[in-house]
Protein backbone atom coordinates (compact mmCIF):
# COMPACT_ATOMS: atom_id res chain seq x y z
CA UNK A 1 0.00 0.00 0.00
CA UNK A 2 2.91 2.33 0.77
CA UNK A 3 4.29 1.88 -2.76
CA UNK A 4 0.88 2.74 -4.21
CA UNK A 5 0.55 5.85 -2.02
CA UNK A 6 4.04 7.07 -2.96
CA UNK A 7 3.35 6.55 -6.67
CA UNK A 8 0.06 8.41 -6.49
CA UNK A 9 1.64 11.32 -4.61
CA UNK A 10 4.40 11.57 -7.18
CA UNK A 11 1.98 11.51 -10.11
CA UNK A 12 -0.27 14.14 -8.52
CA UNK A 13 2.79 16.34 -7.95
CA UNK A 14 3.80 15.98 -11.61
CA UNK A 15 0.32 16.95 -12.81
CA UNK A 16 0.34 20.00 -10.51
CA UNK A 17 3.74 20.95 -11.89
CA UNK A 18 2.47 20.81 -15.47
CA UNK A 19 -0.51 23.03 -14.60
CA UNK A 20 1.60 25.55 -12.68
CA UNK A 21 4.16 25.75 -15.50
CA UNK A 22 1.38 26.61 -17.94
CA UNK A 23 0.05 29.32 -15.60
CA UNK A 24 3.46 30.88 -14.97
CA UNK A 25 4.50 30.85 -18.64
CA UNK A 26 1.18 32.26 -19.79
CA UNK A 27 0.49 34.89 -17.15
CA UNK A 28 3.92 35.88 -15.86
CA UNK A 29 4.01 38.70 -13.32
CA UNK A 30 5.76 39.32 -10.02
CA UNK A 31 5.27 37.30 -6.86
CA UNK A 32 5.53 40.49 -4.78
CA UNK A 33 3.74 43.84 -5.24
CA UNK A 34 6.75 45.60 -3.69
CA UNK A 35 8.92 44.94 -6.79
CA UNK A 36 9.66 48.38 -8.26
CA UNK A 37 12.73 47.99 -10.45
CA UNK A 38 14.43 46.22 -13.29
CA UNK A 39 17.96 45.00 -12.58
CA UNK A 40 20.87 46.39 -14.61
CA UNK A 41 23.24 43.65 -15.75
CA UNK A 42 26.15 45.16 -13.82
CA UNK A 43 24.20 44.81 -10.55
CA UNK A 44 23.15 41.17 -11.04
CA UNK A 45 26.00 39.47 -9.20
CA UNK A 46 26.12 41.87 -6.25
CA UNK A 47 22.34 41.76 -5.76
CA UNK A 48 22.20 37.96 -5.97
CA UNK A 49 25.09 37.37 -3.60
CA UNK A 50 23.77 39.92 -1.12
CA UNK A 51 20.39 38.14 -1.24
CA UNK A 52 21.95 34.76 -0.50
CA UNK A 53 23.86 36.32 2.39
CA UNK A 54 20.69 37.93 3.79
CA UNK A 55 18.84 34.62 3.52
CA UNK A 56 21.58 32.67 5.30
CA UNK A 57 22.43 30.66 2.19
CA UNK A 58 25.72 32.38 1.42
CA UNK A 59 28.42 30.30 -0.23
CA UNK A 60 25.90 28.18 -2.13
CA UNK A 61 26.86 27.63 -5.76
CA UNK A 62 24.34 29.11 -8.17
CA UNK A 63 23.99 29.84 -11.86
CA UNK A 64 22.08 32.61 -13.59
CA UNK A 65 19.70 30.97 -16.06
CA UNK A 66 17.29 32.27 -18.66
CA UNK A 67 18.38 34.95 -21.12
CA UNK A 68 21.77 36.23 -19.93
CA UNK A 69 22.39 38.60 -22.82
CA UNK A 70 19.98 41.35 -21.74
CA UNK A 71 21.16 44.68 -20.33
CA UNK A 72 18.23 44.84 -17.91
CA UNK A 73 16.36 42.05 -16.16
CA UNK A 74 12.87 41.87 -14.69
CA UNK A 75 12.93 38.98 -12.25
CA UNK A 76 16.36 37.40 -11.69
CA UNK A 77 16.35 33.67 -12.53
CA UNK A 78 18.90 31.49 -10.75
CA UNK A 79 19.36 27.77 -10.22
CA UNK A 80 20.84 25.81 -7.30
CA UNK A 81 21.43 22.12 -6.80
CA UNK A 82 18.89 20.42 -4.54
CA UNK A 83 21.56 18.33 -2.82
CA UNK A 84 23.47 21.48 -1.86
CA UNK A 85 20.33 23.18 -0.54
CA UNK A 86 19.57 20.08 1.52
CA UNK A 87 23.05 20.17 3.02
CA UNK A 88 22.69 23.86 3.85
CA UNK A 89 19.35 23.24 5.58
CA UNK A 90 20.47 19.89 7.07
CA UNK A 91 17.55 18.00 5.53
CA UNK A 92 17.76 14.36 4.45
CA UNK A 93 16.33 13.18 1.12
CA UNK A 94 12.56 12.55 1.25
CA UNK A 95 10.19 11.10 -1.34
CA UNK A 96 7.85 14.07 -1.76
CA UNK A 97 10.31 16.82 -0.71
CA UNK A 98 7.89 18.08 1.94
CA UNK A 99 10.70 18.07 4.50
CA UNK A 100 12.88 20.26 2.30
CA UNK A 101 10.20 22.90 1.71
CA UNK A 102 9.15 22.99 5.37
CA UNK A 103 12.76 23.45 6.43
CA UNK A 104 13.26 26.20 3.85
CA UNK A 105 10.11 27.99 5.01
CA UNK A 106 11.26 27.89 8.64
CA UNK A 107 14.75 29.05 7.68
CA UNK A 108 13.64 32.03 5.58
CA UNK A 109 11.07 33.02 8.21
CA UNK A 110 13.83 33.19 10.83
CA UNK A 111 15.86 35.38 8.49
CA UNK A 112 12.87 37.75 8.19
CA UNK A 113 12.83 37.39 4.40
CA UNK A 114 9.81 38.15 2.25
CA UNK A 115 9.45 34.97 0.22
CA UNK A 116 7.15 32.58 -1.59
CA UNK A 117 7.74 28.85 -2.07
CA UNK A 118 6.17 26.86 -4.93
CA UNK A 119 6.87 23.15 -4.23
CA UNK A 120 5.07 22.03 -7.41
CA UNK A 121 7.64 23.93 -9.49
CA UNK A 122 10.59 23.16 -7.20
CA UNK A 123 11.37 26.84 -6.82
CA UNK A 124 11.13 29.74 -4.42
CA UNK A 125 11.10 33.52 -4.75
CA UNK A 126 12.63 36.18 -2.51
CA UNK A 127 12.08 39.93 -2.41
CA UNK A 128 15.56 41.46 -2.39
CA UNK A 129 17.14 44.92 -2.39
CA UNK A 130 18.97 46.19 -5.44
CA UNK A 131 22.58 46.77 -4.33
CA UNK A 132 25.84 47.94 -5.89
CA UNK A 133 29.19 46.11 -5.90
CA UNK A 134 29.82 47.25 -2.32
CA UNK A 135 26.40 45.87 -1.35
CA UNK A 136 24.96 49.32 -0.72
CA UNK A 137 21.24 49.84 -1.55
CA UNK A 138 20.70 51.64 -4.85
CA UNK A 139 17.79 53.44 -6.41
CA UNK A 140 15.14 51.66 -8.44
CA UNK A 141 15.49 51.71 -12.23
CA UNK A 142 12.39 52.48 -14.27
CA UNK A 143 11.34 49.54 -16.46
CA UNK A 144 10.44 51.76 -19.44
CA UNK A 145 12.97 54.62 -19.37
CA UNK A 146 15.80 52.81 -17.53
CA UNK A 147 16.32 55.98 -15.50
CA UNK A 148 16.91 56.03 -11.75
CA UNK A 149 14.00 56.86 -9.47
CA UNK A 150 13.94 58.45 -6.01
CA UNK A 151 13.25 55.26 -4.09
CA UNK A 152 15.36 52.26 -3.11
CA UNK A 153 15.06 49.40 -5.58
CA UNK A 154 13.38 46.12 -4.63
CA UNK A 155 13.67 43.19 -7.04
CA UNK A 156 12.55 39.57 -7.22
CA UNK A 157 15.00 36.68 -7.12
CA UNK A 158 13.69 33.36 -8.44
CA UNK A 159 15.60 30.27 -7.30
CA UNK A 160 15.04 27.01 -9.20
CA UNK A 161 15.91 23.86 -7.22
CA UNK A 162 16.95 20.60 -8.86
CA UNK A 163 19.92 19.31 -10.82
CA UNK A 164 22.16 22.31 -11.41
CA UNK A 165 23.95 20.56 -14.27
CA UNK A 166 20.65 19.96 -16.08
CA UNK A 167 19.08 23.37 -15.40
CA UNK A 168 22.11 25.31 -16.66
CA UNK A 169 21.32 23.94 -20.12
CA UNK A 170 17.57 23.40 -20.25
CA UNK A 171 16.60 26.53 -18.28
CA UNK A 172 18.84 28.69 -20.40
CA UNK A 173 17.49 31.21 -22.88
CA UNK A 174 17.62 30.56 -26.58
CA UNK A 175 20.97 31.24 -28.27
CA UNK A 176 21.23 34.59 -30.11
CA UNK A 177 20.91 32.84 -33.48
CA UNK A 178 17.36 31.70 -32.67
CA UNK A 179 14.21 33.66 -33.56
CA UNK A 180 12.18 31.85 -30.90
CA UNK A 181 12.16 32.00 -27.11
CA UNK A 182 13.34 28.98 -25.13
CA UNK A 183 9.74 28.07 -24.27
CA UNK A 184 9.33 26.88 -27.90
CA UNK A 185 12.39 24.65 -27.65
CA UNK A 186 11.27 23.22 -24.33
CA UNK A 187 7.69 22.67 -25.48
CA UNK A 188 8.99 20.78 -28.51
CA UNK A 189 11.33 18.72 -26.35
CA UNK A 190 8.50 17.86 -23.96
CA UNK A 191 6.27 16.83 -26.87
CA UNK A 192 9.07 14.74 -28.36
CA UNK A 193 9.73 12.69 -25.23
CA UNK A 194 6.04 12.23 -24.49
CA UNK A 195 5.65 10.46 -27.84
CA UNK A 196 8.80 8.51 -28.75
CA UNK A 197 8.75 4.84 -27.70
CA UNK A 198 10.98 3.60 -24.89
CA UNK A 199 12.26 0.04 -25.27
CA UNK A 200 12.23 -2.32 -22.28
CA UNK A 201 15.35 -4.45 -21.85
CA UNK A 202 15.26 -8.14 -20.90
CA UNK A 203 16.82 -7.28 -17.55
CA UNK A 204 14.14 -4.68 -16.85
CA UNK A 205 11.41 -7.16 -17.77
CA UNK A 206 12.59 -9.42 -14.95
CA UNK A 207 12.11 -6.61 -12.43
CA UNK A 208 8.32 -6.40 -12.82
CA UNK A 209 6.70 -7.78 -9.66
CA UNK A 210 3.41 -8.31 -11.49
CA UNK A 211 1.28 -7.02 -14.32
CA UNK A 212 2.40 -5.82 -17.73
CA UNK A 213 5.54 -3.73 -17.54
CA UNK A 214 5.61 -0.39 -19.36
CA UNK A 215 8.20 2.30 -19.97
CA UNK A 216 8.08 5.99 -20.87
CA UNK A 217 10.15 9.16 -20.86
CA UNK A 218 9.28 12.35 -19.00
CA UNK A 219 11.07 15.69 -19.25
CA UNK A 220 11.35 17.37 -15.87
CA UNK A 221 12.92 20.81 -16.27
CA UNK A 222 14.28 20.70 -12.71
CA UNK A 223 15.49 17.11 -12.34
CA UNK A 224 16.38 15.84 -15.83
CA UNK A 225 15.12 13.36 -18.41
CA UNK A 226 13.30 10.60 -16.52
CA UNK A 227 13.32 7.06 -17.88
CA UNK A 228 10.40 5.51 -15.98
CA UNK A 229 9.67 1.79 -15.66
CA UNK A 230 6.17 1.09 -14.32
CA UNK A 231 3.05 -1.04 -14.40
CA UNK A 232 -0.62 -0.29 -13.86
CA UNK A 233 -2.83 -1.70 -11.13
CA UNK A 234 -6.61 -1.59 -10.96
CA UNK A 235 -7.93 0.46 -8.04
CA UNK A 236 -11.23 -0.41 -6.38
CA UNK A 237 -13.63 2.32 -5.30
CA UNK A 238 -15.49 2.57 -1.99
CA UNK A 239 -18.40 0.51 -3.34
CA UNK A 240 -16.11 -2.25 -4.55
CA UNK A 241 -16.26 -1.21 -8.17
CA UNK A 242 -13.03 -0.64 -10.17
CA UNK A 243 -12.19 2.98 -10.88
CA UNK A 244 -11.86 4.08 -14.50
CA UNK A 245 -8.18 5.04 -14.20
CA UNK A 246 -5.67 2.48 -12.90
CA UNK A 247 -2.93 3.39 -10.45
CA UNK A 248 0.56 3.75 -11.90
CA UNK A 249 3.10 1.83 -9.85
CA UNK A 250 6.66 2.99 -10.45
CA UNK A 251 9.19 0.16 -10.43
CA UNK A 252 12.35 2.10 -11.24
CA UNK A 253 13.49 5.44 -12.58
CA UNK A 254 16.70 6.50 -14.24
CA UNK A 255 17.36 10.24 -14.44
CA UNK A 256 19.70 11.70 -17.05
CA UNK A 257 21.05 15.04 -15.78
CA UNK A 258 23.50 15.68 -18.63
CA UNK A 259 21.69 17.36 -21.53
CA UNK A 260 24.49 16.24 -23.88
CA UNK A 261 23.30 12.64 -23.44
CA UNK A 262 19.63 12.94 -24.36
CA UNK A 263 19.75 13.06 -28.18
CA UNK A 264 20.70 9.38 -28.40
CA UNK A 265 17.12 8.54 -27.45
CA UNK A 266 15.72 10.00 -30.68
CA UNK A 267 18.62 10.39 -33.13
CA UNK A 268 20.53 7.72 -35.05
CA UNK A 269 23.75 9.66 -34.57
CA UNK A 270 23.65 11.54 -31.24
CA UNK A 271 24.62 15.21 -31.08
CA UNK A 272 25.56 17.51 -28.21
CA UNK A 273 23.13 19.85 -26.48
CA UNK A 274 24.62 22.82 -28.33
CA UNK A 275 23.34 21.28 -31.59
CA UNK A 276 19.71 21.17 -30.36
CA UNK A 277 19.56 24.10 -27.89
CA UNK A 278 17.35 26.25 -30.11
CA UNK A 279 13.85 25.56 -31.42
CA UNK A 280 15.11 25.67 -35.02
CA UNK A 281 17.97 23.21 -34.42
CA UNK A 282 15.83 20.73 -32.49
CA UNK A 283 13.09 20.86 -35.12
CA UNK A 284 15.68 20.37 -37.88
CA UNK A 285 16.85 17.14 -36.24
CA UNK A 286 13.32 15.84 -35.78
CA UNK A 287 12.29 16.40 -39.42
CA UNK A 288 15.66 15.30 -40.81
CA UNK A 289 17.06 11.93 -41.84
CA UNK A 290 18.90 11.51 -38.53
CA UNK A 291 15.59 11.00 -36.68
CA UNK A 292 15.31 7.43 -35.35
CA UNK A 293 11.62 6.89 -35.89
CA UNK A 294 9.17 6.77 -38.78
CA UNK A 295 6.87 9.50 -40.06
CA UNK A 296 3.94 8.41 -37.85
CA UNK A 297 5.97 9.15 -34.72
CA UNK A 298 7.07 12.49 -36.17
CA UNK A 299 3.45 13.41 -36.90
CA UNK A 300 2.40 12.61 -33.34
CA UNK A 301 5.24 14.75 -32.00
CA UNK A 302 4.04 17.69 -34.11
CA UNK A 303 0.46 17.24 -32.93
CA UNK A 304 1.54 17.13 -29.29
CA UNK A 305 3.71 20.19 -29.85
CA UNK A 306 0.77 22.15 -31.27
CA UNK A 307 -1.39 21.11 -28.32
CA UNK A 308 1.28 22.35 -25.91
CA UNK A 309 1.54 25.70 -27.68
CA UNK A 310 -2.24 26.07 -27.61
CA UNK A 311 -2.24 25.43 -23.85
CA UNK A 312 0.45 28.10 -23.45
CA UNK A 313 -1.44 30.48 -25.76
CA UNK A 314 1.54 30.70 -28.11
CA UNK A 315 1.42 30.93 -31.91
CA UNK A 316 2.39 27.86 -33.92
CA UNK A 317 5.55 28.52 -36.00
CA UNK A 318 5.20 28.38 -39.79
CA UNK A 319 5.61 24.94 -41.31
CA UNK A 320 4.56 22.93 -38.26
Amino acid sequence: MKILEKSLRRLIREELERRIVRTVLTEGGHAFPEVNTVVPKELLKSSIENAFKMSGLEGMKYEIVGNKTKDYFGDIDTAVDESELRRALKVEDDVDSKGLWKALEAHLTKKDMTFRIIPGLSQFHMLIPLVDKKERPTNAVNAETYEEEDTEGMAQLDVFVGSLKWMVDTSSGSPPRSSYKAVYRNALMGALFSVIPAEITDEEMKSAPKGVLKKRYLVNFRRGLIDRLYYEEQVMGKKGKPLASPAVIIVKEKVTENANEISGHFLKKPVSWSAIDSYEDLMSQIVGTNFKFDSSVRERVMQKFKESLAALKLEVPPGV
